[in-house]
């Protein structure tokens, strides 16, 4: 179960207070369990993927996503992510121009030297519901090209066969070049995993959307969950479902193991902790500090002797 805010909030609280009558080697720890609050990192569309998060599910396992199981069109469109290598990926940070970018790559099995040329979207569920809240990302084989968004609609968008979707509106120029470029399709040169997709978009102008449609408030800190699919046409999904096989018209939820959700991540694509190695890490340094202060209690003199 995820923790809530209030419970992550205690036991943090909790870390800084053991932190400060440790001193600097309690900082050191905390600093350390804190590391995700430190975003302020100017970021790139050209970044290596080094310096994204890698997408995880089912609590810290990579997302991964099999070859060749998307159903139509051509195989540019077929994500691609193994054990060996990261195939969705996230990072949150500030362009060149000082806006608060939030960056998502994905790997395809092939590039197309025509272009992408297909719709890939993302699935946010911001309110922990098990459905999606809203939809987001690139379209690039239509007219016009852009970011768009779409509502959910009609169906319950708990999963494959369940989810239907809006006419995409709120479009958001694609720009290629430049230090506040937004989008870029590569070819990578590796067999099984030469097409790679990197899109940003403002994270106000997300979390705004998301407000103006469904009246959910989230910041850079708030934990979410995304589901990825690709599309020919941006009403429906009829290419291919990050971390599921197939699976297009399935059933499961897509909060079920498997199901397609990923972790509860925040803005930087850190899975949330879990309460348990708060509790853990809390403990340790309650220890720390009573040995601590056991080496220091002076000894007291016996009695009787002068």
């Amino acid at each position: 179960m995820l923790p809530t805010r209030r419970q992550v909030a205690r036991a943090s609280s909790g870390l800084f207070r053991c932190a400060a009558a440790l001193g600097s080697f309690g900082l050191v720890i905390v600093g350390l369990a804190g590391a995700s609050a430190l975003r302020a990192q100017t970021i790139a569309i050209t970044d290596l993927g080094t310096t994204f998060n890698p997408i995880t599910t089912g609590h810290g396992s990579l997302m991964q996503d099999p070859m060749n199981d998307q159903q139509t069109g051509h195989k540019s469109a077929d994500f691609v992510g193994s054990s060996t290598s990261v195939g969705f990926q996230m990072k949150l940070g500030a362009f060149a121009d000082g806006v608060e970018m939030m960056m998502f790559r994905f790997t395809f099995q092939e590039y197309r030297a025509q272009g992408f040329q297909a719709n890939l979207r993302l699935g946010i569920d911001a309110d922990g519901d098990g459905a999606v809240d809203l939809y987001f990302g690139p379209s690039t084989s239509g007219n016009p090209q852009g970011i768009f968004f779409q509502d959910p609609t009609g169906g319950l968008n708990v999963s494959p066969s369940t989810t239907s979707l809006t006419k995409d509106y709120g479009g958001i120029n694609l720009v290629t070049t430049g230090a506040n470029a937004n989008f870029s399709y590569v070819d990578t040169g590796v067999a099984g995993a030469a097409g790679e997709l990197t899109f940003a978009l403002p994270f106000e102008t997300l979390a705004s959307t998301l407000f103006a449609q469904t009246g959910i408030v989230i910041t850079p800190e708030s934990f979410v969950r995304f589901v990825a699919f690709t599309s020919t046409q941006s009403s429906s999904i009829n290419r291919d479902i990050y971390g599921l096989d197939g699976g297009l018209s399935s059933t499961v939820r897509f909060d079920a193991p498997g199901g397609g959700f990923s972790d509860y991540l925040d803005g930087s694509g850190n899975p949330v902790p879990e309460l348990s190695s708060f509790v853990y890490a809390a403990g340790l340094l309650v220890a720390g500090i009573g040995l601590h202060r056991r080496r220091r209690r002076p000894q007291r003199r016996p009695h009787g002797h002068v």
